[in-house]
């Protein structure tokens, strides 16, 4: 499968092929100057999606995930549930919750760390896309 898309209607397929491409990508390309932008108070993600994988890939999404973006950001049909903790409260985003590995990367203060738990989303995105190919025989 290749890493584009055109804005038409986002699979599940596709959109866990993309987000374990992008954080493939992201775990590979982050870097300490990136994450340097979390001392003036930016998320080093931003940097890296904004800047690179999108860009690179000519991908123009509204959300910066494309589980997010298959699911109309209803958290109840998020691709990678299986990965966030259970939301205290109605109201909570799993993917945000402070224990999530979105959050934990989002708040990292090293690339060793940053890189942990972009590993850790697109592991889980790569097994959830062949789980799907696999229950599909695709």
């Amino acid at each position: 499968m290749k890493i584009e898309w055109n804005g038409g209607t986002l699979t599940k397929k596709r959109a866990l092929f993309l987000c374990w491409k992008l954080w493939e990508w992201v775990a590979k390309n982050i870097t300490q100057e990136s994450m340097n932008t979390i001392k003036r108070g930016d998320s080093p993600a931003n940097e890296v999606f904004k800047k690179g994988w999108f860009r690179h890939y000519g991908i123009a999404m509204i959300n910066e995930c494309p589980c997010c973006e298959h699911s109309h950001e209803d958290c109840a049909r998020c691709l990678l549930k299986v990965i966030w903790p259970w939301p205290e409260t109605d109201e909570d985003v799993p993917c945000i919750h402070s224990k999530s590995p979105f959050q934990l990367f989002h708040t990292a203060r090293t690339v060793i760390t940053a890189k942990k738990y972009a590993g850790i989303i697109r592991d889980a995105a790569k097994a959830e896309y062949e789980k799907l190919l696999k229950e599909t025989n695709q």
